[in-house]
């Protein structure tokens, strides 16, 4: 049994406050996903470690992370949010702890495999409260205020956490003791706030369900075909960001004649534009019904982005600086497709998808990286020399055609919802006289 479509839209205090706390844990998780970086200095003096071993530290809690993410979305679907929030929180917050109070490799990378493991939690945990506690027709827009919200956890691990550091006379240990006793508040509150629903009430409508096994819905989940059109659209959407937004975006502007200092601000716009474009692309989608569209709008920044850096020749700041941001409003429409993919499995799977998505996401991402750099490097062999425009030619063309592909698939392969569950169960009322949507 669950809640009447009119209880469920109702905005209620405690479903705001539910998804801020598991909004803040996902905040706090992608703060420890790029804190390293931070304090790399420190690390590197105090424990004299090597660029090898601090490369594999920043890597370990993507280990844990990635592998996770659809078993996370399996479990998700079938415990309790309460309970599992609860335990991912504190498992951040130990491997927090173990990495401060333990100075030594072996326990760092031990800390970091169980952030990691913690946070592959945070994500999917906080779409899953977004569709129990709040109506259907909100989700486009509060996936992608989720990234807005995540967006800003790498801005506290800059000059916050820079501030914070030189408090304590650049003592990262009691830096990072701090940030274990924050994650800690965060699973105590979680605790004892989180539910994973409301309570059904008198207005309550019955529906009929058969109950699935877990393999039966693996199954239904990974022969949905509508669900691996929507992973590769998320996939070829998020090119820019692994290209620009990560690693390569400042030396290629660097390349095209623009200071360094210039050159990390146009970048950063890549983030903004992505921060920005998740949620507003996720409220146009909810008022008017319509998820294809969107999709298209977003494939097509990306190949306009992509026209303007191949087909210039001026050295503008003003054309990168659009460019760049264009590009985060096309990489936004992989927010957008949680809500499309929820949309188009069964509701007893909407975690796994969840989970199969991100994973696809987040792996497709570290592959790309690497590629991006081998491509750069044979246009470049001759390491000694400054990179120039030509070494990133080949690279944006493939950036271009990713977002051409994801243009036909919007276009042409991913089905409409309507902003409605395609595969619900069947809704009865009460009295048995009339069918309701889900």
């Amino acid at each position: 049994m669950m809640l009447s479509g009119a209880e469920k839209n109702r905005l209620s205090f405690l479903g705001c406050f539910i998804w801020a706390l598991t909004a803040l844990f996902f905040l706090y998780e992608f703060f420890l996903r790029v804190f390293v970086g931070t304090i790399a200095d420190e690390l590197s003096h105090t424990l004299l470690l090597g660029a090898e071993r601090l490369s594999l530290i920043g890597a370990a809690y993507f280990w844990t992370y990635g592998l996770m993410q659809l078993p996370v979305g399996l479990l998700v679907d079938r415990f309790s949010l309460r309970a599992l929030l609860t335990g991912a929180s504190f498992i951040c917050a130990l491997g927090v702890f173990l990495f401060a109070y333990f100075p030594n490799f072996p326990d760092l990378l031990i800390g970091r495999l169980l952030m990691g493991l913690g946070s592959s939690f945070g994500f999917i945990c906080l779409l899953k409260v977004s569709l129990n506690w709040f109506s259907h027709k909100h989700f486009g827009f509060l996936s992608g205020l989720s990234q807005l919200v995540g967006a800003a956890g790498p801005v506290l691990a800059g000059a916050p956490l820079v501030s914070l550091l030189n408090r304590t006379h650049d003592n990262w240990q009691t830096v990072m003791l701090i940030v274990a006793f924050f994650g800690l508040i965060i699973s105590v509150l979680i605790g004892i706030f989180v539910r994973s629903k409301p309570k059904e009430v008198s207005t309550q409508i019955i529906y009929l369900e058969t109950k699935s096994s877990l393999t039966n819905a693996l199954f239904d989940l990974f022969k949905n075909r509508q669900s691996w059109m929507i992973v590769l659209y998320s996939i070829f959407v998020n090119t820019s960001l692994a290209f620009l937004g990560i690693v390569w975006g400042t030396t290629y502007l660097e390349a095209r004649q623009i200071t360094q200092s210039k050159a990390s601000f146009i970048c950063s716009l890549i983030w903004v534009g992505y921060a920005l474009g998740s949620p507003i692309l996720g409220i146009v989608s909810d008022r008017i019904k319509r998820r294809k569209s969107i999709l298209v709008f977003s494939s097509f920044c990306g190949i306009f982005a992509g026209i303007m850096l191949l087909c210039s020749s001026d050295h503008l700041d003003w054309l990168y600086m659009i460019a760049f941001f264009v590009f985060g409003i096309a990489s936004s429409g992989q927010s957008l497709s949680f809500a499309v993919i929820a949309e188009h499995v069964k509701p007893k799977t909407e975690a796994s998808a969840f989970g199969l998505n991100n994973a696809s996401i987040f792996i497709s991402t570290s592959l790309l990286i690497p590629l991006f750099g081998w491509m750069i490097e044979i246009a470049e062999p001759d390491k000694i020399l400054a990179y120039q425009q030509h070494d990133f030619t080949t690279s944006l063309i493939l950036v271009l055609f990713f977002y051409f592909m994801a243009f036909i698939l919007s276009a042409f392969f991913i089905k409409e919802t309507f902003c409605r569950q395609q595969l619900g169960p069947t809704v009865l009322t009460p009295n048995m006289t009339s069918v309701v949507e889900r």
